[in-house]
């Protein structure tokens, strides 16, 4: 039986990054239907979607936040402008997706993302340990009762189908509940 209870994700956070995270896995699910999705392609989404309100709002999402620095480091790096569409700073982004400097900040955002977010599905299993081991942890862990599986060595995840079914039948009130809930974090 799948636990479709999102709630838990989102009950002890002290980072934006898990709302931007499945936000992100959310909008590609419902773009494409599809079961496998690169870590590349949801930071690269994450950083799109954090943008706006970094660069032309200068809202802050904390002091221990790192997508609001590394939106800072690719603005820098690339001079891009505060208000680029969305739409517009994702297509140069997945342009750019090879570049090494967004590879380190991929690969800098993917280090606990992945594995942070599907930790309630393991709660207990994990609690209590040591943080340098719960990755190793919930990689052996993993069955289909979190949304998703991670593929380390490829660098992707696998939508379990059920999961995917009930995301593309109720996007969008996953979606108000998931800015519901960013609203509240902020």
């Amino acid at each position: 039986m799948i636990d479709f209870n999102i709630n838990n994700v989102f009950g002890n956070t002290r980072n934006s990054y898990k709302y931007y995270w499945w936000w992100s896995i959310i909008e590609i699910c419902k773009q494409k239907e599809t079961l496998e999705i690169g870590f590349d392609e949801i930071i690269l989404k994450i950083i799109s979607k954090v943008w706006y309100p970094v660069n032309y709002f200068k809202l802050s999402f904390g002091k221990i936040d790192q997508c609001s620095k590394l939106v800072k480091e690719i603005k820098s790096n690339y001079n891009l402008e505060d208000n680029i569409k969305e739409q517009d700073l994702y297509r140069f982004l997945i342009q750019h997706r090879d570049s090494e400097f967004i590879m380190k900040i991929t690969n800098e955002l993917t280090r606990y993302v992945p594995y942070r977010f599907i930790r309630p599905w393991y709660s207990v299993e994990t609690r209590g340990l040591k943080d340098s081991i719960v990755n190793s942890e919930i990689l052996k862990l993993q069955n289909d009762r979190a949304p998703y599986i991670i593929e380390q060595n490829s660098k992707k995840i696998s939508i379990n189908k059920e999961w995917l079914q009930w995301i593309c039948s109720n996007y969008t009130l996953i979606k108000a509940y998931t800015l519901f809930k960013l609203i509240r974090y902020l």
